[in-house]
Parts: C-alpha cells; structure tokens; sequence
C-alpha cells in the first residue's frame, strides 16, 4: 500500500529535481537576458495575456508581496512590464506584459525549442500526452491535500 510517508517523499524529491530541471532549461535566456527566474516566472504570467495586480501575480509566482513591488519595478524600469490604473477603481494597479516583454519571452521560447528539438518531435507527442495527463491529476489531488 501507498502511504502519506512514501507520497510525502516522493514529492520532496520531485519538487528538487523539477526545480533543477526549470532552471536548467531556462538558464540561458535567463543569463541572455539578464532575468531572475523570479522575473522571468512573471514575465511568462502576464504573457498569457491577463492583467493582474501585484497582489494577484504574487499569489501565483509565489514572491512574498512585499518583494514583488521591487521585481516589477525593475521589469518596469527595463520597459519588460507596464503598470495601469483600474478603470473602474483607480486605487488598483493592473500589470502587464509590453510588447518588449513579450519579445524577451519569444526569443527564450524560441531558444528552448532548439536546442531541444529532438524531445519535441511528434514522435514524443504520445509521451507528452501521457505527462500532461499525469501532471492534471496530481495539480488535482495537491488542491485536495
């Protein structure tokens, strides 16, 4: 029988060699770029074309509040994010992704597809069905926990 001790286990180790694995796959455009990963995290955020508001994007990039005003800031100074007031309540600050921004991510993306072209095949397409599968029923059973 699985237990809690082996699940526990297996997800500490998963959490460090998914940690190496994102690093390492984006280490490049990272140091091309001069990008923290905490940056890069909320650049690919607002690149899927919402606008959040600091405390919103926090939640989601897991950066303490407090530190997310100075990393946005210096995105902001680069001319990678834009900061808008609401329309409907000017108190609140919307980010989002310029068209510099986007660039940045397009080019890091297109970095990753070739030096790993050959996973990406559509041979592999099945192995990547498969994975994604995989990865929705533990986001699942992780919302549950």
């Amino acid at each position: 029988m699985f237990g809690a001790t082996e699940f526990a286990t297996m997800m500490l180790d998963l959490e460090r060699i998914s940690q190496a694995s994102v690093e390492a796959l984006f280490a490049v455009g990272c140091l091309q770029h001069e990008l923290t990963m905490n940056q890069l995290h909320i650049l690919l955020e607002l690149n899927k074309g919402q606008r959040y508001t600091v405390g919103e994007l926090s939640h989601m990039v897991g950066i303490l509040k407090g530190n997310m005003a100075g990393v946005c800031k210096r995105l902001e100074e680069r001319g990678l994010i834009m900061r808008r007031r609401g329309q409907e309540d000017e108190r609140m600050v919307l980010l989002q992704i310029t068209d510099s921004g986007k660039c940045v991510v397009d080019d890091i993306f297109q970095q990753i597809q070739q030096k790993h072209s050959v996973a990406f095949r559509s041979e592999n397409a099945e192995v990547f069905e498969k994975i994604l599968e995989g990865l929705k029923a533990l986001y699942a059973l992780l919302e549950q926990i």
